[in-house]
């Protein structure tokens, strides 16, 4: 099922499977939502030269790098290239079950969630963070698998 959110900095589309309830749905949209506003906004500021270089280097060969992994993952966001699917738990290779990871990286690329990515009680981590971190192993990596 294909969503599309509206922000400041232009639309989304991303597709889910259709057992998301609404309420999940929802949430997830929003997690998108700030995981793109967070994105657009530092590629802005990057391109303003807001961001503290010596912070770049450290963390990237320079700028220009950096400046293509927020081009790249805005324009997945932007073209449908996010593919999330709800699963109850994350299984690993030998049928080993973790209640505690949020999402992984499928071998195809699509985003799985899992409950716990929804459980507020237990979990209080940036769940738009996690949307990022997962974007960009699929880009870096996109044949390895990797839960959170």
């Amino acid at each position: 099922m294909e969503t599309r959110i509206k922000t400041q900095f232009g639309p989304i589309r991303y597709e889910r499977s259709t057992n998301f309830p609404l309420q999940e749905g929802a949430f997830l949209s929003q997690s998108i939502k700030e995981a793109f506003i967070y994105l657009s906004s530092s590629l802005s500021k990057l391109k303003k030269g807001e961001i503290d270089e010596n912070l770049v280097n450290s963390l990237f060969n320079d700028n220009k790098e950096l400046l293509q992994i927020l081009e790249s993952l805005i324009e997945k966001f932007k073209n449908k290239a996010l593919i999330c699917k709800k699963e109850r738990a994350y299984s690993d290779s030998e049928g080993n079950t973790d209640t505690s990871v949020l999402a992984s990286v499928s071998e195809g690329g699509e985003i799985k969630i899992y409950n716990a990515f929804f459980n507020t009680k237990e979990i209080k981590d940036n769940r738009a963070g996690v949307i990022i971190h997962l974007s960009l192993i699929h880009i870096s990596e996109p044949t390895r698998p990797e839960p959170i």
